[in-house]
C-alpha cells in the first residue's frame, strides 16, 4: 500500500499520485534499496542495460512525489515506471546481482518470506538451549525448491524449529504448489521437536540427521529405536544422502570435528523447557570440559551464492540488535564479530580433518553469510568477491589456530602452555 503523501496540486486523494508512489516503492523493494544490507550493482527493475548514472538518478527520486509538478507529469512518470518494470520482467522475488537472500520481507508475524526465487525463510522464536530463562530469539527454517526434470520438482527444508511452526512449512507447500520431500537438521542441534515434525510429515518424507552427537542423545536413541520413527531417519556422516546429486542448486559442507556439552541432566533431554529452578544443574555443565563431538552443516545456495552457517560458528547478532539485548543474551552473541565455537570452549577432535573441512568451506564461491539465528531481515555479512569471503573466514580460523593441521597452534593449547 502506498504511504500517505502531501502534494499541493493533487492531495492525498489522487489515484495517479498513489500509483506513482506505489510504483516507486515497488521499484525500491525489488532492488533492496530500502533497508537491505546486501550490495546490489545495478537495479534489476531497470534491465540489463541500465547504467550507473541511471541507477543513481532513480534512487534519488523522492518517494513522496514532490518532484512532480503537475497531473500530466505524474501520469507520465507512472507510464515510465510501468514500462521499466515490464521491460525487466522482474520475478516475484529477484535474482540478486551480487549475492545473498533478500531478507527485507522477514518478520515473526507472517508465515514465511520469499527471499529468492524458489527459496523461503520461516522466522520462528525459541529459547536458546531450550532454557526458559533465556529470552526468545530467531531460529529460522529455510525451504528450497529442488528442480528435478526426471522425477519432478520438490521442496526440502533445512532446519527443524519448534513444532508450533509446522503450519508455516505447510503454508510454503501451499504457496509453491510443491511438497516437502526431505527435512534435514542444520547439524545435530534442534532435534527435540523432530518427532512432532515426523508426525506432521508422514511417509514418503525422509528426515536427515548427522551421525555426530544426535544418535548418542536421549532423544536420538529413542527415535532411532521406536518402530514408528526409526525407519524414517537417515543418519549420515559427511555426505548428505539424496541431495548431493543436486549440487548445481545446493551444496553442503559437514564440519564434525568440534566438541560441545554432553547431553545429560535437565539440559537438552526433552522438548520441555528447562525451568529456572533447574538452571543450577545446567550451569554445572557449562564449567565441565566439552567432550561430545558434534556436527554443523553449512548449506550453500548456488543461485544466490549464500552460505547458511551453523553452530561451529558462535551465534552472531549485528550491533544494533545486540545493543538492545539483555546482558544474558549478549553473553551468547559476539557483537559484530564472526567467531569459531573454539572461543567458547569447543576443542578440535582431529585437527587435520578439521582443516580439510575448512578447505571445503573456503572453496565455496560465497558472497553472503547467513546464520539461522540472526534477527529477522539481518544476515551476517556480505562480500564483494570470493577472495573477501576467504579472507574473513581465514581470519576466523587463524584466530583460534584451527588452520594448523598439527593442532599445535590451537588457542587453548597455547593458553595451557603459557600456564605451565
Amino acid at each position: 500500500m502506498a504511504r500517505a503523501v502531501s502534494c499541493p496540486w493533487l492531495g492525498n486523494a489522487s489515484a495517479c499520485l498513489r500509483g506513482l508512489v506505489d510504483l516507486r516503492l515497488r521499484t525500491r523493494h525489488l532492488n533492496q534499496l530500502e533497508g537491505r544490507r546486501n550490495t546490489v550493482i545495478l537495479p534489476l527493475t531497470m534491465g540489463a542495460a541500465a547504467s550507473i548514472p541511471q541507477y543513481t538518478d532513480e534512487i534519488a527520486k523522492p518517494l513522496d512525489g514532490s518532484d512532480i509538478d503537475s497531473p500530466e507529469s505524474a501520469k507520465a512518470e507512472v507510464v515510465r515506471l510501468r514500462a521499466l518494470l515490464a521491460a525487466s520482467q522482474v520475478p516475484t522475488s529477484p535474482t540478486l546481482a551480487v549475492g545473498g537472500f533478500d531478507l527485507t520481507g522477514e518478520s515473526y508475524e507472517q508465515l514465511f518470506a520469499q527471499v529468492a526465487p524458489g527459496c523461503w525463510s520461516i522466522c520462528t522464536q525459541h529459547h536458546p538451549g531450550n532454557m526458559a530463562a533465556m529470552p526468545k530469539h530467531n531460529n529460522r527454517a529455510m525451504v528450497f525448491t529442488i528442480k528435478d526434470p526426471t522425477d519432478g520438482d520438490f521442496l526440502f527444508m533445512y532446519g527443524i524449529p519448534d513444532s508450533a511452526f509446522i503450519q508455516n512449512a505447510k503454508a510454503v507447500e501451499a504457496a509453491s504448489g510443491l511438497t516437502i520431500k526431505y527435512i534435514m537438521s542444520s547439524g545435530c542441534w534442534h532435534h527435540l521437536y523432530l518427532e512432532d515434525w515426523m508426525a506432521a510429515f508422514p511417509l514418503p518424507v525422509s528426515f536427515l540427521m548427522t551421525s555426530a552427537k544426535f544418535p548418542e542423545t536421549r532423544n536420538g536413541q529413542k527415535l532411532l529405536a521406536a518402530p514408528d520413527t526409526k525407519g524414517r531417519i537417515e543418519v549420515y556422516d559427511t555426505e548428505v544422502p539424496h541431495l548431493t546429486k543436486y549440487a548445481d542448486q545446493v551444496q553442503f559442507v559437514v564440519m564434525d570435528q568440534l566438541t560441545t556439552y554432553t547431553d545429560k541432566g535437565a539440559f537438552a533431554g526433552t522438548k520441555d523447557l528447562v525451568q529456572p529452578d533447574q538452571m543450577g544443574e545446567v550451569m554445572k555443565l557449562f564449567v565441565e570440559p566439552q567432550t561430545q563431538r558434534f556436527a554443523a552443516v553449512t548449506l550453500y545456495h548456488v543461485a544466490t551464492k549464500t552460505c547458511v552457517i551453523d553452530h561451529n560458528f558462535d551465534m552472531f547478532q549485528p550491533g544494533d540488535v545486540w545493543d538492545k539485548q539483555s546482558p544474558m543474551e549478549q553473553g551468547f552473541h559476539p557483537r559484530h564479530t564472526l567467531r569459531s565455537q573454539v572461543h567458547n570452549g569447543s576443542q578440535v577432535v582431529d585437527p587435520a580433518k578439521n582443516v580439510a573441512q575448512i578447505q571445503q568451506m573456503l572453496a565455496l564461491d560465497c558472497r553472503s553469510l547467513m546464520d539461522l539465528h540472526t534477527a529477522p531481515t539481518y544476515n551476517v555479512m556480505d562480500f564483494t568477491d570470493q577472495a573477501a569471503y576467504v579472507t574473513e573466514l581465514t581470519r576466523v580460523w587463524t584466530d583460534t589456530g584451527e588452520m594448523d593441521p598439527t593442532g599445535e597452534a590451537l588457542m587453548y593449547k597455547k593458553a595451557k602452555a603459557k600456564e605451565e
